[in-house]
């Protein structure tokens, strides 16, 4: 517990954390708002409404996680950690845990912000949406997904020991590679799909008709997990064993 405390400190000091969050409840709330501004009936918001601007937040969260824990790592202040304690895993988790639950709780923030503005402005929501399944598929593929890349962002960091490597490649990947990709009804694009963190999430939670992935839909689900694990292992396993600077 007092490493969760002194990595939140730590983490909180620094500007660039509350700039990126600020990005991210702001151009969220502002998505929300916009949407319920511009459209042309009178029926209740649903919970898929609240995940407009999803794209935008996971490129931020993607760039904002990576590069915290880049510069942790680059400019030699996790050195201060390991003063508190000499388990690294500890530092470890508790590092990915705080940015984790920063980044959920800032999307969270601008989803309430988002209702309340436009309640304020006269629409509704039909709450019900939130609970039913497959009502609130894409509401709850929406906060997997943050939480999926940001873990996957701060594991490459701490892997390849640069934010901004981690950051680009998994840019690439989210913002390019897969959107070409899913627009591409070719056998070999789903092939590829089939294996990439995105679409399988987006398959697990809202079926397989989604991208049309040969998997079964459990079996999506368990691939991303398995991305995940690996690359946080692999992040354990390389963080034990290099030098703090």
């Amino acid at each position: 517990m007092n490493t969760i405390v002194s990595e939140s400190r730590k983490i909180f000091s620094l500007r660039s954390t509350w700039v990126y969050l600020a990005i991210i409840t702001v151009g969220l709330t502002a998505a929300n708002v916009l949407m319920g501004a511009i459209r042309n009936d009178d029926s209740a918001l649903q919970s898929s409404d609240v995940a407009i601007g999803a794209i935008f937040a996971v490129v931020i969260m993607i760039f904002s996680s990576a590069t915290l824990v880049g510069g942790d790592l680059q400019k030699g202040t996790v050195a201060w950690s390991y003063l508190s304690t000499n388990r690294r895993l500890q530092v470890l988790s508790s590092q990915i845990l705080v940015i984790t639950v920063a980044n959920v709780a800032a999307a969270a923030l601008a989803g309430i912000l988002g209702m309340l503005l436009n309640s304020a402005l006269g629409g509704s929501y039909d709450f019900s949406s939130f609970v039913h399944y497959p009502d609130n598929a894409v509401f709850l593929f929406t906060f997997v997904e943050y939480i999926v890349y940001t873990l996957l962002a701060t594991g490459l960091a701490y892997i390849l020991r640069s934010g901004t490597f981690a950051a680009m490649l998994l840019i690439i990947e989210y913002f390019v590679i897969e959107s070409v990709l899913t627009s591409m009804d070719m056998g070999w694009a789903k092939f590829i799909l089939q294996i990439l963190p995105d679409a399988n999430l987006r398959t697990f939670f809202q079926g397989q008709d989604t991208f049309g992935l040969m998997a079964p839909q459990w079996v999506s689900g368990v691939i991303v997990l398995a991305m995940v694990v690996a690359v946080l292992g692999g992040a354990a396993a390389v963080q034990r064993r290099r030098a703090v600077v």
